[in-house]
């Protein structure tokens, strides 16, 4: 029989919220693209065939925020080492660029990544260069609304919204805060976008955050146990974040290591409020934390704290996909979507997760990567610690 498709992944368990599917499936790929998912496929018809057995696949995971301007930042990660190498296919740079330098990151950064690669500008022109020498949004007069909005309708194709910091460290005041927060709303507006907020180190209280965003628009470090967060003196969600949600605001974590309550995220979950996509904030080892927490220990740590499998993995898949325009392309293995697969496996073990707050979670079991393909060809990291697809 003459081959009909590239690679076959054969015997896993497939886990793929967007379809409703969960079992044992095999999975078939053709020309970059998903081409079949069955219960039994032949091997004789692939040209390279892949025993999972026993292990998950679910669709290529989706980082909605990490940082990304390799080299450019000091402290930004390199997209593929820190992404295809955790079963991360795509993902979304959080504002590290600005609209002056934008224009190095899509040519130096991601023209030349095989992770799929999009962004949000920062509502700073100069993006997150300053830090940690200078809040990027100390001096508002360097802002301009109408470049930064040309900017991203120039890149519609990778820029997705704005990107604002609503922090101590970013701001400097309340009412530098508020004033950044509403240049970065006109921009989006005028460029007819979104906004991703930071929200951790608020200056002011959320509500005022909440009440000014509009659908569609990204809430990160929404569990962030700082000042001004999203529980009141009785550890209850604010009324205004209901309403937030009501409105189709989106709710992403953005762990970082720093950003973070376990205490917070367990509560609010307790009282209903999940999170819409689980991120990482990513940033090389050693500059904010020891060891930032990869999509994978995002993904264990949420497992851990009482969010079922299902909502695990469509948080990390089928929903970001959603929110970044692309479910049609990402977040499934339905047959036509692109060839993105992250093949898994719960690894048991004793395992401790510790945020700044002093709050430890142990696991016993956590997810490990195995086999990422990514557009349909395989992620190898090679001896000499390169890494391509094959």
């Amino acid at each position: 029989m003459s081959e009909r498709y590239d690679l076959l992944l054969s015997g896993g368990e497939v886990i793929d919220p967007s379809q409703n599917i969960y079992g044992r499936y095999d999975v078939a790929l053709t020309g970059g693209r998903v081409a079949k998912v069955a219960e039994k496929i032949p091997g004789d018809q692939a040209g390279k065939v892949e025993d999972v057995s026993g292990k998950l696949i679910i669709p290529g995971l989706i980082d909605l925020h990490g940082h990304f301007f390799y080299k450019f930042v000091p402290w930004a990660a390199a997209p593929d080492e820190a992404c295809l190498s955790k079963g991360v296919t795509t993902a979304v740079d959080g504002g590290t660029s600005g609209w002056t330098n934008f224009p190095a990151f899509r040519d130096f950064i991601v023209s030349r990544s095989d992770t799929r690669l999009y962004c949000f500008l920062n509502i700073s022109p100069l993006g997150l260069v300053s830090i940690p020498f200078r809040g990027e949004l100390f001096d508002l007069s360097i802002i301009d609304v109408e470049k930064t909005a040309a900017c991203i309708e120039k890149n519609s194709d990778i820029i997705l919204g704005v990107k604002v910091r609503v922090d101590w460290t970013a701001t400097g005041t309340r009412r530098t805060t508020l004033k950044a927060l509403e240049l970065a709303i006109q921009a989006a507006e005028r460029s007819g976008s979104h906004v991703m907020v930071h929200i951790a180190g608020c200056p002011i209280p959320s509500r005022e955050i909440f009440n000014r965003l509009r659908h569609g628009d990204v809430v990160v470090h929404i569990f962030n146990g700082r000042e001004n967060s999203i529980l009141d003196w009785n550890h209850r969600v604010v009324p205004e974040v209901w309403a937030a949600a009501e409105r189709g605001i989106v709710f992403d974590v953005a762990h970082a290591g720093v950003h973070i309550d376990y205490n917070v995220a367990r509560s609010a979950m307790e009282q209903g409020l999940l999170p819409h996509t689980l991120s990482t904030d990513i940033s090389v080892p050693g500059i904010f934390v020891e060891q930032p927490p990869s999509m994978l220990d995002v993904m264990s740590i949420f497992l851990a704290l009482g969010m079922p499998m299902e909502e695990v993995i469509r948080s990390s898949t089928a929903n970001p996909a959603a929110v970044i325009g692309k479910s049609e392309e990402l977040g499934s293995l339905k047959p036509g979507s692109s060839g993105d697969v992250a093949v898994l496996e719960m690894e048991k073990g004793d395992f401790t997760f510790k945020d700044v707050y002093g709050n430890s979670l142990k696991i016993e079991q956590k997810f490990s990567q195995k086999l990422t393909i990514c557009k349909g060809r395989k992620w190898k990291k090679c001896l000499n610690k390169e890494a391509k697809c094959i």
